[in-house]
């Protein structure tokens, strides 16, 4: 990855150079302003040296510290859309607008205060024994070749799968209904999935493109039905069916993703709380890891979808985003959320996903101190802003 050398930042080794010239010359030349120097530099080298669960130390109290931030903000106020309303706490600039393909078929388009995203449905499915066919990835390396669309840089494209484990995603696997389901399907476990393609556009990466399409609004509209339309290109060519999702559909997405609903609640009322182990959003607990290692054998994929197939949560999501590279090629960036309806069924569902990515060779981070952002990441917002 651009910016680091054998797991450390650029940062870290130039403040390490720093910090033992500092420790040199207090070493050397002793006296107040040294003697200071050096005390600093020893901080420093703290802060940037010693890890602790995972993180540097540097990272967790940085972790922390937007963790209590993001206590503190208010409750946005304004009218939205009730089924949204958890997640404009989170997101208090998120709206949707509408536009229209050459086809003429309407788009929705989702501006999160920073960007705008696009949404293409890929084979939906709806069956409760989810068939092979609906359950293979997509042709991610073509899907890379879509960050740059003519003069378009989209800053992320964005592969996600939702899946409702069946019959109810809170059964447990032993037991009679799921055994049922499991003879007739055999190593699959069946369920409800869906599958997304978002794109992500932000106009600070190719300014000179909005302004040839008209500028504002309607050239970041125009840039991103066309590169809607250069993904519905690319599935064609795979073989693979996609639809581009309309305003109503995209909100009723944005809705499922999160698991949140409509309901009744005088304004100003908060719909949401983020702890330090999970994000609550009317109700519903979401947990999200961060897929940190894949396994040397088998189809990477493949494996993490059926190991959240089996856990006994209201539903996992997958996303794997996309981003561009100032070298070559694309790096990506995987990561897993579950939702349950309590924090006791959320730990429950949480020990048998690791149980199952362990078997698979699949290793998960926690993002505890930034579940939050684990959820927007996993929406279908392009990747969000982790």
């Amino acid at each position: 990855m651009p910016g680091h050398l054998l797991g450390l930042s650029v940062g870290q080794i130039t403040a390490w150079q720093a910090s033992l010239a500092a420790v040199l010359a207090a070493a050397v030349r002793p006296g107040p302003p040294t003697i200071a120097a050096g005390v600093l530099a020893i901080g420093v080298l703290a802060l940037t040296v010693v890890r602790r669960r995972g993180r540097w130390l540097y990272q967790a109290y940085g972790v922390r510290s937007r963790f209590r931030a993001r206590q503190r903000v208010p409750v946005p106020a304004g009218p939205a859309d009730p089924r949204l309303a958890a997640l404009r706490e989170l997101l208090p600039d998120l709206d949707l607008t509408g536009a229209v393909l050459r086809s003429g078929k309407r788009i929705g388009i989702i501006h999160d205060g920073q960007s705008w995203i696009g949404l293409v449905a890929v084979q939906a499915g709806t069956d409760i024994v989810a068939r092979p066919q609906q359950v293979g990835w997509l042709p991610v390396r073509d899907l890379a070749g879509a960050l740059v669309v003519d003069d378009i840089d989209l800053a992320s494209v964005q592969v996600l799968r939702y899946i409702t484990p069946a019959p109810t995603g809170m059964i447990p696997s032993q037991a009679p209904a799921a055994a049922s389901y499991q003879q007739v399907n055999r190593l699959r476990t069946p369920g409800d999935q869906h599958l997304w393609v978002a794109v992500r556009l932000d106009p600070a990466h190719c300014p000179d493109a909005i302004e040839v399409r008209g500028g504002g609004v309607e050239g970041v509209h125009r840039a991103v039905r066309r590169c809607i339309a250069r993904i519905l290109e690319l599935l064609d060519s795979a073989g693979v069916a996609g639809t581009p999702l309309d305003e109503e559909t995209v909100r009723s997405v944005l809705a499922l993703s999160a698991g949140t609903h409509a309901r009744n609640a005088p304004p100003g009322t908060r719909r949401s709380e983020e702890t330090w182990t999970h994000w609550r959003g009317d109700g519903t607990v979401h947990v999200s890891w961060w897929v940190r290692s894949w396994p040397v054998r088998g189809i990477p994929m493949k494996l993490l979808q059926e190991a959240a197939a089996a856990v006994p949560a209201l539903s996992c999501s997958i996303s794997l985003t996309l981003h561009p590279e100032r070298t070559e090629g694309a790096r990506f960036r995987c990561l897993v959320r579950l939702s349950a309806p309590s924090p006791a069924a959320a730990n429950h569902a949480g020990h048998a996903l690791l149980r199952a990515c362990h078997t698979a060779g699949i290793g998960l981070y926690r993002l505890d101190g930034e579940q939050a952002l684990g959820l927007v990441a996993t929406l279908p917002l392009g990747g969000g802003r982790l």
